[in-house]
């Protein structure tokens, strides 16, 4: 893992630090939160670049800059009409 250019070493370490004192349980709640801090900031990303967009194209646009590389033509055309039958769009 390349360290952050915007935290100091010794403030990197402690941090690290406390993320290992931590049981596994904790390591892993702490990452799901990571994970929902940066969906969420996708998903405002998404809304101000694109304010008319409805839910299914909110999710759709995640979907693609999240996983749109993994799949291609007739895959990921099913997958993104599943997102938007799944959203209401």
């Amino acid at each position: 893992m390349t360290p952050p250019r915007d935290v100091h070493p010794a403030a990197l370490a402690q941090q690290w630090s406390l993320i290992m004192a931590m049981s596994p349980a904790e390591r892993f709640q702490l990452g799901m939160r990571w994970i929902e801090m940066g969906q969420q900031v996708m998903e405002a990303r998404i809304r101000a670049e694109h304010p008319d967009f409805t839910q299914a194209e909110v999710v759709v646009a995640i979907f693609e800059r999240c996983h749109g590389h993994l799949f291609a033509g007739e895959v990921k055309a099913r997958l993104i009409a599943s997102i938007r039958e799944a959203h209401g769009g």
